[in-house]
């Protein structure tokens, strides 16, 4: 450090194994070295951060920052930098004197003049110009001791208060936000229980801060080690508190409880926190639904590593109509979750209804000389000739937009993609076409075939059904729509008269029609019964037929409905094979995605009709 400081004050020098990032330090060196200090943190981090604050002290880096600036850089494609590894080499281009660390591509410059200038051989990708630690920071730092702070729940409490955070959250945050790694117990358990959280709980505020975004969490102590004279103790929570509440805002508080649930029961790439937040507040899930990259062909198939990461994916909405099905059929009515699923739902069906819009039906290549395969289906689609956007270094040369269907050749293989909100008919024999085309002879399972049912979903009747279900309900609140004796008794009254049977019964006999995973636990508490009440229920059924006993494995009930039976994947019970046609298979869980009530009338009405659950015939 000291060593650069003296290089770049003379302008030329070649400062080897230097290992320090000289521009985290200068921008965000104060939460750094927080971070160093919190409960339970590392000696070696302590060492390093009180090693580094003192070489800086000693340095012009520490205040006189106002000439300065800090660049990330790449190095020009002419260039050849043989300067060694994890060396810094310093030189003077007229008034700028830039210190180059070309291994971990960046820069500072410091200029005389007041003129920044490009540095030789390098093109900036971006700049900040530093604040400076200050000596008196260091001073008030070093004071602090080469011990952590202990962990002081009266201090996670005061910022929970102020932030909106649980106490799970704002006890993480005290300890510096540690959440990276891929074990479940990632702060080990000797300090997850000093905290005094369950590993679920832990894992639960964990989501919290691997959902911001890349920098936020450095801001927020950044902004809290802005008063050197409150860098311990309550005043020190007070400052985090606020930091988070300034740069963050205040958190929209979810019950520990549903969340524990649904991480139990779902399973997305994204975080399930983003997408409960997004439930409860749909003002504040507004970053969600800007469209992002996804508006042209060249990047409509790209692929999806984080749902929501660079704009409004057909994953990011699969997962939101994921967590809407799953809130609206896990939690009874009243619950206040579900009071935003009708808000979601209108800006999740607008959002699909841009037509701006672009998401990809997947991408076709052809090693046949003549392409002929290619030719095949771009001649399928008869919209306007054009030459659709490059694609890095990838040329389209022919292509096709009839306004709904995009369809571009680029070179050796077949890009084609989709309008959402311009589909008129899902049945269309060239969307179908273009589709099946696109993955004709695929290795893998993945046929493409999401974003079009995600987007037919949601601009469909069914989904719309069950938001405005949701903002009026004749169920009690407190009670179940699961429960058909309270969502639709009438179709309950018919399925009695019909197979003459107690109202305990039919009722019982519409969830096991209907529903994916009626389980003896989850019967029981949509119902309000006893196990003695359930089993006089299955009793009733399996006298008269209507029903089979037996055991199978992971079903967590002994009683099925007759016919084929399916093992269930991922977070998936079994399932009876009947059941399959009331649920799309693009979800990654079997969860209603219309009113209950009416899918109670759809299976019962199957039922009517002749085209119930039975025993095939084996000849």
């Amino acid at each position: 450090m000291i060593k650069a400081d003296a290089a770049m004050k003379k302008g030329k020098a070649l400062v080897e194994d230097f290992e320090v990032n000289l521009p985290e330090w200068l921008n965000g060196g104060r939460g750094k070295a927080m971070r160093a200090v919190v409960p339970f943190a590392e000696a070696s981090e302590r060492t390093e951060a009180r090693e580094i604050l003192t070489a800086l002290a000693q340095t012009s880096f520490a205040e006189d920052l106002a000439h300065v600036r800090t660049l990330r850089i790449s190095e020009q494609e002419d260039q050849d930098d043989d300067t060694e590894y994890n060396a810094l080499r310093v030189v003077k281009v007229e008034g700028s004197t830039f210190a180059i660390h070309a291994s971990d591509d960046w820069a500072i410059e410091r200029t005389e003049d007041g003129k920044f200038r490009a540095p030789p051989g390098f093109d900036v990708k971006d700049e900040k110009r530093p604040k400076g630690i200050g000596k008196a920071f260091v001073e008030a730092y070093l004071a602090l001791g080469t011990e952590p702070t202990p962990f002081d729940p009266a201090h996670a409490e005061a910022i929970a208060t102020r932030t909106g955070l649980s106490k799970a959250e704002a006890g993480l945050l005290l300890l510096g936000a540690p959440v990276n790694g891929y074990q479940r117990d990632f702060r080990g358990k000797e300090r997850r229980e000093a905290l005094g959280l369950k590993l679920a709980e832990a894992e639960a505020a964990r989501g919290t801060f691997k959902d911001l975004k890349d920098g936020l969490l450095d801001e927020v102590f950044e902004r809290a080690a802005a008063d050197e004279k409150a860098l311990s103790g309550a005043a020190w929570a007070e400052r985090l508190g606020e930091a988070w509440h300034a740069v963050v805002g205040e958190k929209v508080q979810l019950p520990e409880g549903l969340v524990l649930e649904a991480q139990k029961d779902l399973v997305v790439e994204g975080s399930l926190g983003r997408l409960l937040t997004a439930v409860a507040s749909p003002k504040a899930a507004a970053p969600l639904f800007e469209l992002g990259k996804w508006t042209t062909l060249a990047q409509a198939n790209s692929w999806i590593s984080d749902p929501g990461e660079e704009g409004f994916d057909p994953q990011l909405a699969r997962d939101l109509v994921l967590i809407m099905a799953w809130v609206s059929f896990s939690t009874p009515v009243g619950e206040a979750i579900r009071a935003g699923i009708p808000a979601l739902y209108e800006k999740l069906r607008a959002t699909v209804s841009d037509p701006k819009l672009v998401w990809g039906l997947g991408n076709k290549y052809s090693d046949k000389k003549d392409q002929k395969d290619l030719k095949i289906l771009l001649d399928l689609v008869k919209g306007k000739q054009v030459i659709h956007e490059k694609d890095d270094d990838d040329v389209c040369d022919d292509g096709r937009d009839t306004g709904v269907i995009l369809l571009g050749k680029y070179g050796e293989s077949l890009r084609g993609a989709f309008r959402p909100g311009l589909v008129q008919r899902w049945d269309d024999p060239v969307l179908v076409g273009l589709h099946k085309g696109l993955h004709d002879g695929d290795d893998d399972d993945d046929d493409g075939s999401q974003p079009i049912g995600v987007a037919s979903l949601i601009l469909g009747k069914d989904l719309a059904a069950l938001a405005a279900r949701i903002a009026d309900s004749p169920v009690a609140a407190g009670s179940y729509e699961a429960n058909p004796l309270l969502s639709t008794k009438k179709t309950v009254t018919a399925v009695e008269k019909a197979n003459g049977i107690s109202t305990e019964a039919a009722t019982l006999y519409l969830q096991l029609l209907a529903l994916a995973e009626p389980t003896q636990k989850a019967v029981q508490k949509w119902n309000g019964w006893t196990p003695k009440q359930y089993a006089a229920a299955v009793a009733e059924l399996v006298k008269k037929k209507l029903v089979v006993e037996g055991k199978r494995e992971r079903a967590q009930r002994e009683v099925f409905l007759p016919g084929g039976f399916g093992k269930g994947e991922g977070k998936n019970l079994p399932m009876e094979e009947w059941k399959k046609q009331f649920y799309p298979g693009f979800l990654p869980r079997n969860l209603p995605t219309e009113p209950l009530h009416a899918l109670f009338a759809r299976a019962w009405k199957k039922v009517e009709a002749g085209e119930g659950p039975r025993f095939e015939k084996v000849r």
